[in-house]
C-alpha cells in the first residue's frame, strides 16, 4: 500500500505540512511511532528514540512518523515539539484506523514498515532498546516480518531475563513467602492454644483458625515453590532464546517444551487459591456472627488482631514488590 493511501496526503514537519510521497521517498524503512503526551512510559522512551534517530537511525535510511493518541491539539503540539521527525496531523481521523490495522494494544509502540507499507517489525521498540545505535539495523529492518531477527535472539533473550534476575537477587520470592506465612502460622498457633483451653467450647471460630492456618501454610508453601521453579526457568537465557525462535520460526523441541511448561502454575494451585478466598469469607462471617454470641472474648480478639496482621502484611508486601519491580524495570 502506498504511503499517501496509508498515512494521508500530507504530514506535519518542523517546517509545516509536507507531501507524504515526497517526505518518505527513498526511505529504507518508515517507523510509525504510536505515543501520547499523557503516557509516562511514552515520555520516558521518546527522548531515547529521538537520540537514536538523530545520531544513528536517520542516517541509515529510517524515517519516523508520530501517530498521536493525545486528547487535544495543545498536548499534541507540546509533545510533538520534542520530536525531530514527521507526524500525522492531529485532526486526521485515520489515526484510529492505523492503530487497528497494526493491532496496537499499548503505547509506546514502534511499528517498522517497508517502503511499500508492509510490516517489517511490529516490535521495533524492543529492537531499538537492544540496539540504540542501529548497528544491526539492517537485520531488524529487513529480516524480521514482525518477529525477532536472526542475529538478535540472544540479546532479546538476555533482556527478557534481566528483570527476573533482579527479583531473584533481591530474594523477593522468599520475602513474600515469609510475609504470607506469618498469618496462617499465627492462626494455627492461636487455634491450638484455644483448642487446648477449650475456648468457646471449641466454637466454629476456633475450628476455623485451625483449618485456615493449615490451609494457608500448605497453600503459600506450594505457591513459593511453584513460583521459584517458574522464576528459575524465566532467568534461563537459553530457554528464552528457544521461545523466541519458536515464535519466529515455528520450530519446537520436546525437551525445551517440558521446561517451558514449568513456568505455568500447576492447575491444582487454582483450587488452593479458591479455597483461600472461600476460607477468608467464612472466617469473616464466623467472626461477625460470634461477636454477637456468648463466646469467650479471647478468640474474638485474636481474630481481630489477625485481620490487622493481614492488612499490615498486604501493605508491606505492596511496598516491597513496588520497590523491587521499579528496580527490575530500571535494570531492563
Amino acid at each position: 500500500m502506498a504511503f499517501p493511501e496509508l498515512l494521508g496526503q500530507t504530514l506535519v514537519s518542523k517546517s509545516g505540512l509536507v507531501d507524504t510521497s515526497t517526505a518518505l521517498a527513498d526511505k529504507k524503512a518508515v517507523g510509525l511511532y504510536f505515543s501520547a503526551h499523557w503516557c509516562p512510559p511514552c515520555r520516558g522512551f521518546t527522548p531515547k528514540l529521538a537520540k537514536s534517530y538523530a545520531e544513528h537511525l536517520q542516517g541509515k535510511g529510517l524515517e519516523i512518523v508520530f501517530v498521536s493518541s493525545d486528547d487535544d491539539a495543545k498536548s499534541f503540539e507540546e509533545y510533538y515539539g520534542s520530536m525531530p521527525w514527521l507526524a500525522i496531523p492531529f485532526q486526521d481521523a485515520g489515526k484510529k484506523k492505523l492503530k487497528d490495522k497494526f493491532e496496537v494494544e499499548g503505547i509506546p509502540c514502534l511499528v517498522l514498515l517497508d517502503n511499500d507499507g508492509s510490516v517489517l517489525n511490529s516490535n521495533a521498540k524492543s529492537m531499538l532498546e537492544l540496539d540504540p545505535k542501529g548497528e544491526k539495523f539492517a537485520a531488524w529492518a529487513t529480516d524480521c516480518k514482525g518477529g525477532v531477527p536472526r542475529g538478535m535472539t540472544g540479546e532479546l533473550a538476555e533482556q527478557k531475563t534481566t528483570w527476573a534476575k533482579v527479583l531473584l537477587n533481591r530474594h523477593l520470592l522468599g520475602k513474600m513467602a515469609f510475609l504470607q506465612l506469618a498469618t496462617p502460622l499465627a492462626e494455627l498457633i492461636l487455634g491450638v492454644l484455644f483448642a487446648l483451653r477449650n475456648a468457646c467450647s471449641m466454637s466454629l471460630l476456633v475450628w476455623w483458625l485451625l483449618f485456615d492456618g493449615v490451609w494457608g501454610l500448605v497453600y503459600y508453601s506450594l505457591e513459593y515453590f511453584t513460583e521459584k521453579r517458574a522464576m528459575n526457568r524465566i532467568v534461563n537465557t537459553d530457554l528464552q532464546a528457544y521461545l523466541i525462535r519458536k515464535e519466529r520460526d515455528g520450530t519446537t523441541d520436546s525437551n525445551w517444551e517440558a521446561e517451558a511448561a514449568l513456568m505455568t502454575p500447576p492447575s491444582y494451585m487454582k483450587i488452593f487459591s479458591t479455597g483461600d478466598i472461600i476460607s477468608s469469607v467464612v472466617g469473616s462471617y464466623l467472626y461477625a456472627s460470634t461477636a454477637y454470641g456468648s463466646c469467650n472474648d479471647d478468640p474474638l480478639k485474636a481474630v481481630f488482631y489477625l485481620i490487622i496482621l493481614k492488612i499490615l502484611v498486604f501493605f508491606i508486601q505492596s511496598v516491597v514488590v513496588i520497590a523491587a519491580v521499579a528496580e527490575a524495570q530500571g535494570a531492563s
